[in-house]
């Protein structure tokens, strides 16, 4: 269905019907808007419960602002899974949270795409760090990726500012509450030093609908991923580092990335043990890199995942896609208060 229907939808409520089972099912109807990423299903009240039956469609028409009349009727799913109920936070920061309808939240919630795309970058470039016993998040990047990273939180309601390094053409984003700090450490995101911890995909971006995949993908290739080649022949690659002694913690880290980019873009992908290195201070590092080197493979991550918060990696997609008769096949999500 996601083939046929790569569309942005409003779901509408017909009825709910009890069959002969006893069973009840919900009739509904879907109004096409206009083209868009391949996403699943996003409607104005987010993603709809997600089954992995496949609807079908009596009638599809061409053009779009289609609408159609007759879908199958389909089983109601169960009530959409928590990602955040109350974590138990002070008043303060609950208050903050909950203002900013980012407590409780759940699979469903048109913010969720949003958020998965910002924790993707934060595990990337962002740095979770203790200062004075006050929790702190801070973003590193291109000035104008970061500005665009700078705007959807701000679309959060999270208040940001940039400082610009003085020896290199990157910025630092700081991000001013300490409520949203807390909030993404409780959304999977490490402290730092991240190469001295223990962690994987967070559970919930793992049972999460193809297109928060997507986003989350687009948020950490954003950060720590790249794009090499020319003349039609490109690679793309995500290299990690970690302490010798969680070696297995990485593997499984970026198993999981491998695994998530072959549901979500049908990409090949491929594992190698880079390098071991020892730091300055006598530490043990080892890095590991994911890589995707087919043609069709780097068309469909390009076309289906991409970088988020970064414009230079952008140009070159664009560049990688015109070069191998490619195009990009909808635009970046983007949460916006209506």
């Amino acid at each position: 269905m996601r083939d046929v229907l790569d569309l942005l939808v409003t779901l509408g409520v017909h009825a709910v019907a009890t069959g002969p089972s006893g069973r009840e099912y919900l009739r509904t109807h879907l109004h096409i808007d206009g083209d868009t990423h391949v996403h699943g299903f996003l409607t104005d009240v987010g993603f709809p419960y997600h089954t992995r039956k496949r609807r079908e469609a009596h009638r599809l028409g061409t053009r779009l602002d289609h609408r159609i009349e007759r879908l199958r009727a389909e089983p109601v799913s169960d009530p959409p899974e928590p990602v955040l109920r109350d974590p138990g936070l002070p008043d303060r920061q609950g208050t903050y949270l909950r203002r900013r309808g980012l407590l409780p939240i759940a699979l469903d919630d048109h913010k969720i795409p949003l958020l998965a795309r910002v924790l993707g970058y934060a595990l990337g470039d962002g740095s979770l760090h203790e200062i004075d016993g006050q929790l702190r998040l801070t973003f590193a990047g291109e000035p104008e990726g970061l500005r665009d990273l700078a705007d959807d939180l701000a679309t959060l309601g999270v208040g940001t500012g940039l400082r610009r390094w003085d020896t290199k053409d990157m910025v630092e984003l700081h991000v001013h509450s300490r409520a949203f700090a807390r909030y993404l450490e409780l959304l999977g995101m490490p402290r730092s030093p991240k190469v001295e911890r223990v962690y994987g995909v967070p559970g919930w971006i793992l049972r999460a609908p193809p297109g928060v995949k997507a986003e989350f993908l687009a948020g950490l290739f954003g950060a720590d991923g790249w794009l090499t080649g020319s003349d039609g022949r490109y690679a793309i690659g995500l290299t990690q580092a970690k302490s010798a002694v969680y070696l297995g913690s990485l593997h499984l880290f970026m198993t999981e990335i491998g695994e998530m980019l072959e549901e979500v873009a049908g990409c090949r992908w491929g594992l190698n043990r880079e390098r071991c290195y020892t730091t300055e201070d006598g530490k043990v590092r080892v890095t590991e890199r994911l890589f995707i080197c087919g043609r069709e493979d780097v068309m469909r991550f390009l076309s289906d995942v991409g970088f988020a918060y970064s414009r230079a990696k952008a140009e070159r997609t664009e560049r990688a896609l015109k070069a191998l008769g490619g195009s990009v096949r909808g635009i970046r999500l983007k949460y916006r208060e209506k």
